[in-house]
């Protein structure tokens, strides 16, 4: 909570003093790393005066290029951060395949490419291209708040429990079922076993029926929030490590999904609706963790204990 904290304060002078710089402004990089990023590492708990924290401009072999900060716990980097100067494009693809190269033989996963307003977060170990590599991009001008819930994904803290790396494996599982649910309602031909389980299930309808009413069936899959608020973000893109188990809902038909996790399937109305699951918590400091025990339950662990009601 404190580091939230000085986190939301220091954010909220940083954006003060972007606001006193003429718009375009090239202060340069060095005075942009001092007047506007060294504050919010500091702010995110990492001791900028200790080496063993905060190594700049470090390198990971006598021949590797130097990346200007190395955040570490004990002693080994967990986050490269490259700063630009203020008014820099970071869109540049050059920017980041640059440090994200760097990361990769280092072996760090997460990287963070900033300019002081702009802050890019890469998942490095991600075997995509590099543009897809993104997983969330704040501007602490635009959105000092929002801003503040990403970065604080960077904390001391936050690292040291693998809190944005739990959210990854969250998000990347998420993703991985929407399509797959998307793939078996697509209107066309439904898979045989969906046919099948479906029709176990409604013993008045003969298969033929029920792989009618599929063809027919247009369904819509939404997933709680992981963890962090929203913000100008990147999905994290369909290829990543094996994840961990993690729990997933899904949304309701229609353009506006709602908070909690729901899942419509619609042949005309009326919608044949699921009950919501419960709501996830959403704040990025959160201190909850995901023991061991939750990870290994199951859907029909929660669906026995009334948790989850069909």
């Amino acid at each position: 909570m404190r580091v939230a904290r000085t986190l939301q304060e220091t954010l909220k002078e940083c954006a003060e003093r972007l606001g006193r710089y003429r718009h375009g402004l090239r202060i340069g990089e060095q005075n942009t790393k001092a007047s506007l990023i060294e504050p919010v590492i500091e702010a995110l708990g990492w001791d900028i005066h200790d080496l063993n924290e905060v190594n700049r401009e470090y390198r990971f072999g006598p021949s590797a290029n130097p990346v200007d900060y190395a955040l570490l716990l004990l002693r080994r980097p967990r986050l490269f951060i490259e700063a630009k100067g203020l008014g820099e494009d970071l869109s540049q693809l050059r920017w980041a395949t640059q440090v994200l190269s760097y990361a990769t033989s280092a072996g760090v996963r997460w990287v963070a490419l900033t300019n002081g307003d702009e802050w890019r977060i890469y998942n490095a170990h991600t075997p995509v291209p590099v543009d897809q590599k993104l997983y969330r991009s704040v501007s602490i001008s635009a959105d000092p708040g929002g801003a503040a819930d990403v970065l604080a994904l960077l904390s001391k803290d936050a690292m040291n429990g693998d809190r944005i790396d739990d959210l990854w494996r969250a998000e990347f599982v998420d993703g991985q079922l929407r399509s797959a649910l998307a793939e078996l309602f697509d209107g066309g031909d439904p898979a045989a076993e969906l046919v099948s389980l479906v029709h176990r299930r409604t013993r008045d309808l003969s298969e033929a029926d029920v792989r009618a009413g599929l063809i027919r069936a247009r369904a819509t899959f939404d997933f709680p929030a992981a963890g962090s608020a929203p913000s100008a973000s990147s999905r994290p893109p369909a290829a990543s490590p094996p994840p961990s188990p993690a729990g997933a809902g899904a949304g309701p038909a229609g353009p506006s999904p709602r908070p909690n996790s729901m899942v419509s399937a619609t042949t005309g109305p009326p919608a044949l609706t699921a009950v919501a699951s419960p709501s996830v918590p959403t704040s990025a400091t959160s201190p909850a963790r995901i023991t061991p025990e939750e990870r290994s339950l199951k859907l029909t662990d929660l669906l026995r204990a009334g948790i989850v009601r069909p």
